[in-house]
Formats: C-alpha cells, structure tokens, sequence
C-alpha cells in the first residue's frame, strides 16, 4: 500500500512538472515563434491535464476585444507548430494533445 501512494505521488509530481514545462514553452511560442499578432496577445493562465498527462488543457485569456471563435480558429491552424514546440521542449516519449480554451479577457479571473 506504501508504495503504491509513492506512485501516485510521483506521478502527480512529473505531471505537475510537466504542465509547468509545456505553459513555458507555449507561453515563449505564442509570444513570438508563431507569427500571428492576434496568437501573440494571448496569455497562457494554466496548464493542466485533461484527464491526464497524455492530453492537456491550456487555458487561454484572449485580448479585450478579440473574439474567442476567431482565437481557437486560429489556434487549431498553428496546432501542430505548438505541439512540435511542445515536444522539442519537454523529455517524454509522446508529446501531449493539447486542447485549448479561451478566456474572454473580462471573464479571466485576477491575473
């Protein structure tokens, strides 16, 4: 029984670890390798796994004024750049999905 509380400790560590990795990588990414201006203004809030390590969910806060569809149109263009960036950044085996979910700049809690 001991051990296996140590497993699940450990496995919540590397998975806490490796959402801190991905949210600086996305959060470099989107900040100037992606090219796109609107993408550029996003900040990345949290990154937490959905339902585990294997796919995570990133929670975005647009800029006031953009429009959350038009965010998510454009990041589900630049997907694949994100989760190559993603996979150069971390050590694992398989780079995670990531599923994005934008935050209205007003809706965003305190940031």
């Amino acid at each position: 029984m001991f051990h296996r509380q140590s497993k699940n400790k450990q496995a919540a560590r590397k998975s806490k670890q490796l959402c801190s990795q991905v949210m600086r990588t996305l959060t470099l990414c989107l900040g100037g390798e992606c090219g796109d201006p609107l993408l550029q203004e996003l900040m990345v809030m949290a990154v937490t796994p959905a339902p585990d390590a294997s796919r995570l969910r990133v929670d975005l806060i647009c800029p006031a004024g953009a429009n959350p569809a038009e965010v998510l149109d454009r990041l589900s263009r630049v997907r694949g750049i994100l989760r190559c960036s993603v996979a150069a950044g971390i050590v694992r085996k398989r780079a995670p999905e990531l599923v994005f979910h934008v935050i209205p700049a007003g809706e965003a809690p305190h940031e």
